[in-house]
């Protein structure tokens, strides 16, 4: 308990993960000591305990409009992890009712990349059109990765992390980690419950805030106490996995 955690959360509405749901959990996990840092400090050896990182995927609209104020309120610093070719897309866009994103949501502008980087957050990659690493095959990975890492490069942003979208790895993840190494990558994240983790830094643990989820459920799963119920769903799965 009490140990590093990275976040991830997504879109923010009322029918997604609501703003006071935030604005709430923000102002408890200060209230019991909790200090958020951005996430290029959250690996260092210097902080230890109550430390927690956030980070936001897919760059749905509501990420300017409704979680950029609450995070100047409570001058939080986030990582967005960014799918550049669904950039601009309207809500219930063809491309956006392909993939595995909230198809009713617009989503954001290169200008409002600007300004989510102007307001000191950091933007990283989550692959050029949000695909299932885990179905593509090696092709549509090698082809997708670099088309998003060269449309983030003329965007002007240099790229040190990135997300596996739905947390979904590839099934060949060692092919999958020389193309983050060829590409200079620094981390990869993943939506696995746990600490803040170091072994693998292709495979880090981030703890997701799930949509209209009660408050208390999120404040548990932040601080580590109901870990348990993560490590026996996760067991369950492996369970049916093998005996299918």
């Amino acid at each position: 308990m009490f140990q590093k955690r990275i976040i991830a959360i997504h879109a923010v509405d009322q029918n997604t993960l609501q703003p006071k749901h935030l604005n709430r959990y923000f102002t408890i996990l200060k209230s019991i000591g909790y200090k958020f840092l951005p996430l290029d400090e959250i690996f260092s050896s210097k902080y230890k305990g109550k430390f927690i990182s956030l980070t936001v995927d897919d760059a749905y609209k509501s990420t300017i409009t409704n979680l950029l104020p609450i995070l100047n309120t409570y001058n939080i610093k986030a990582t967005l992890f960014v799918p550049p070719s669904l950039l601009g897309l309207k809500a219930n866009d063809k491309k956006l009712l392909a993939q595995y994103c909230y198809s009713d949501q617009d989503m954001m502008t290169i200008e409002d990349l600007k300004i989510w980087k102007n307001n000191g957050h950091e933007i990283a990659f989550h692959t050029n059109e949000h695909i299932d690493l885990y179905e593509a095959n090696e092709d549509v990975i090698i082809s997708d990765f670099k088309s998003g890492m060269e449309k983030m490069s003329i965007l002007g942003y240099k790229i040190k992390y990135f997300a596996y979208p739905k947390g979904f790895l590839p099934k060949n993840r060692f092919e999958f980690e020389k193309l983050l190494q060829e590409y200079s990558i620094q981390k990869a994240f993943t939506i696995t419950w746990g600490k803040v983790n170091s072994e693998n830094p292709y495979y880090i643990n981030r703890l997701c805030l799930g949509d209209k989820e009660p408050l208390f459920w999120s404040i548990l799963k932040t601080i580590g106490i109901v870990d348990w119920y993560y490590l026996k769903q996760k067991i369950k799965y492996y369970e049916r996995v093998r005996h299918n």
